[in-house]
């Protein structure tokens, strides 16, 4: 059956098939690094935290364990628009931490050499229940800035001329509202996150499932 997919789709390309037994995940994995790959390329079926939490994810599982950039789209119930011939605008989401550098330096250079507009995307934290809501406007306003601040540095850093694009509330909600706004055929996050600053790698999922386009999670 292998053997028989795609073949016309894959008609232009050099294509190798292999079938392995074993755990789907952690054959997948094994079989990239074994081999040296630059790119794991794979759907998701977008299910929820809680049922991804009782059933396991294959994606997650290769998400977490892959050590090359993994390319994916949640296949949902809803049909998805075409994925765009060219790449023309890219949005990165990063933290604010020096693992956001490093993702910022990989979307530059992807984005160059695709000959794309890339668009900076960071979420600060918000409350979202009255009335703290209300009482936290101030606070956010200095959060926002304080983020397009620490986003010149690290553009520096990165040696990355992007537009930069700063909100606030949930992060996965708002990585889809820019992705949308700035019509991206492609999301680049990254996964070393951690801490208060970190908070990529626990949203990844979240993106992954509201994002349109696909997410290349590095």
């Amino acid at each position: 059956m292998l053997d028989q997919f795609l073949v016309d789709e894959f008609s232009g390309l050099q294509v190798r098939r292999h079938v392995a037994t074993g755990d789907t995940a952690n054959e997948i994995v094994r079989y990239a690094n074994r081999e040296r790959s630059d790119l794991i390329m794979m759907p998701t079926h977008g299910r929820g935290t809680f049922r991804r939490f009782v059933l396991g994810s294959i994606t997650a599982k290769v998400l977490h364990d892959a050590v090359c950039p993994v390319w994916t789209s949640a296949h949902l119930d809803s049909e998805r628009p075409p994925a765009t011939q060219n790449l023309a605008n890219v949005v990165c989401a990063v933290d604010l931490d020096d693992t956001g550098v490093h993702t910022l330096r990989y979307a530059m250079n992807f984005a160059r050499r695709s000959g794309a507009r890339l668009t900076v995307a960071h979420a600060v934290p918000a409350v979202e229940t009255f009335p703290e809501s209300y009482m936290d406007a101030e606070l956010r306003a200095d959060l926002i800035e304080a983020a397009r601040g620490r986003l010149a540095e690290m553009q520096a850093l990165a040696d990355c001329e992007a537009a930069v694009c700063v909100g606030a509330g949930n992060i996965a909600h708002f990585v889809r509202h820019a992705a949308q706004s700035h019509k991206a055929g492609l999301v680049i996050i990254g996964r070393g996150g951690n801490g208060v600053l970190g908070r990529l790698r626990t949203h990844d999922y979240a993106i992954i499932r509201e994002c349109e386009c696909p997410v290349l999670s590095i």
